[in-house]
């Protein structure tokens, strides 16, 4: 919880660096990505580096004591904090100096001198929530609770998704015995973050006060999970400080969040791993991985072009780029990464089904009848590539060469439903070999009732003069789907026959 405040207080004054002349942003920059790195005796020598040429760069004094600070040398920091107060023109610095000190002196116990330099941030600085949370904290530690509160309060006023200030007055209600209040106050920390264990274990206290054993269950169960995962992040991240150039601790630190759907913070760990390493292809792969799954493709893009940049024998970051640019129908970029993987793994099925696909997209039939026949010799085995041929032959009215398609898929998979449909569909439509038609289109049925296939089916006992039972199938396929109009046209075909 304090770790985020400092980092907080850290990213508010990055605007500042954009005024700083070239070769000092170089190092402010650096700087900075040391501390979101937890490499903080990295990020002092680069502020060190910037006020040894310019001891009046005032951002990047707050910055040194910043990475003291995180560093916990406490001492120093405080020093480099009063040398940023003496100086009139870091004042647009004092209140964060303030807020700063407030956090060291509550981490030494100081609370009268945490008090007082966190009134002097609030007084700086009193539309931001964080100088509200900090001195309700101060509060809390001085058993103060009544004023707490007051503080929290307000400091959710500023800042509505402050969560921390939330759980702070779940904690207190909870003191208070306002079992009610404090649960409203936890449930919102859980909307806002539903990956805090402590929130989980105080409904449970809450829920066993009331006498309700099921949500103490419910509670105490979902606290253990989190509880596990957050004891298991705390040993990685104990890890990292011990070894702090260790980058495969990094990755497995940051798989862990990501295992556990917490994809923010493995976002952060991946870049804290590429601002060590520019070059770990690893690092940008899996980063490209999670924005994926945020929905992030842009990003996720340039990831996957940074991963074949610098790994040139990967493969699966082509198949994303293609997947990603098919998805935004932007052939034409799709297309160059699927040849790509197709000549870096020739044997790779995965490449000439998405090169088909996009063929098919773009209404290049004859492409993709070629790259399926590409992919069957690769594969002879691959049940899709398979149906999508027998299909498109279909479509060209080459009915041996469909039949053909839909025989090697029964071959691969004997219960393929799809198989015996098109199989049924194309000797009905040919009104040749009715009755074998009806006993595959029976197994489409028996395989998979669906709609698609009740239709079939219906088709051919029409085909063949069965009205009755044609009729009786297409409506248990209209029961399915009832808006769909073709299984509306051919009922009202049956009937004009009957």
């Amino acid at each position: 919880m304090k770790r985020k405040l400092l980092f907080t207080c850290t990213l508010l004054i990055s605007a500042f660096i954009l005024f700083a002349s070239s070769s000092p942003e170089n190092h402010q920059q650096r700087g900075l990505h040391y501390i979101r790195a937890g490499l903080y005796n990295q990020a002092q020598q680069e502020f060190q580096r910037i006020l040894s040429a310019n001891p009046d760069d005032i951002e990047s004094y707050y910055q040194l004591g910043k990475a003291y600070q995180l560093g916990n040398m406490l001492d120093r920091a405080i020093n480099i904090y009063h040398q940023v107060l003496q100086r009139e023109t870091a004042k647009n610095l004092h209140g964060l100096t303030y807020l700063s000190l407030t956090e060291i002196y509550v981490k030494q116990g100081d609370l009268k001198s945490a008090e007082a330099s966190v009134q002097q941030a609030i007084r700086l600085n009193p539309q931001m929530a964080q100088t509200h949370y900090q001195l309700g904290n101060v509060y809390v530690h001085r058993n103060r609770l009544d004023l707490a509160k007051i503080k929290f309060s307000e400091s959710i006023k500023l800042d509505p998704d402050f969560t921390e200030a939330y759980q702070w007055l779940g904690r207190i209600a909870l003191m208070q015995n306002q079992l009610e209040e404090s649960t409203g106050y936890y449930m919102k920390a859980i909307a806002l973050n539903p990956d805090d264990a402590s929130s989980y274990y105080n409904l449970a206290k809450i829920h066993r006060l009331k006498g309700n054993s099921i949500h103490v269950t419910k509670y105490l169960e979902k606290f253990k999970k989190i509880k596990s995962y957050q004891d298991e992040v705390y040993r990685y991240k104990k890890s990292v400080d011990e070894n702090p150039a260790d980058l495969l601790i990094r990755m497995d630190l940051a798989s862990i969040h990501f295992d556990n759907n917490n994809i923010n913070e493995a976002l952060n760990v991946y870049r804290s791993i590429i601002l060590l390493d520019p070059t770990m292809a690893s690092a940008y792969d899996k980063l490209g991985k999670s924005y994926m799954e945020q929905g992030k493709f842009q990003e996720a893009i340039g990831a996957f072009e940074k991963v074949v940049e610098l790994d040139q024998n990967a493969v699966e970051p082509y198949l994303r780029l293609a997947w990603i640019y098919s998805n935004r129908r932007m052939f034409d970029r799709a297309e160059p990464y699927l040849q790509a993987a197709i000549q870096k793994s020739p044997d790779l099925t995965l490449p000439y089904h998405g090169l088909a696909e996009i063929y098919v997209q773009q209404g290049k039939l004859e492409k993709a009848i070629e790259t399926y026949h590409q992919l069957t010799k690769i594969d002879q085995d691959d049940l899709d590539a398979w149906l999508e041929l027998g299909n498109l032959q279909i479509h060209f009215k080459k009915t041996n060469a469909a039949i053909y398609a839909f025989q090697q898929a029964l071959k691969t998979n004997s219960n393929c439903d799809q198989a015996y449909q098109g199989i049924a569909r194309i000797y009905a439509n040919q009104e040749v070999y009715l009755d074998l038609a009806e006993t595959f289109a029976a197994k489409a049925v028996k395989i998979d009732p669906s709609a698609s296939n009740l239709s079939t089916f219906s088709y051919v006992y029409f085909k063949n003069g069965k009205y009755g039972k044609a009729k009786e199938l297409i409506l248990r396929a209209i029961d399915i789907e009832p808006k769909n109009q073709a299984y509306q046209t051919q009922l009202q075909d049956i009937q004009n026959e009957q």
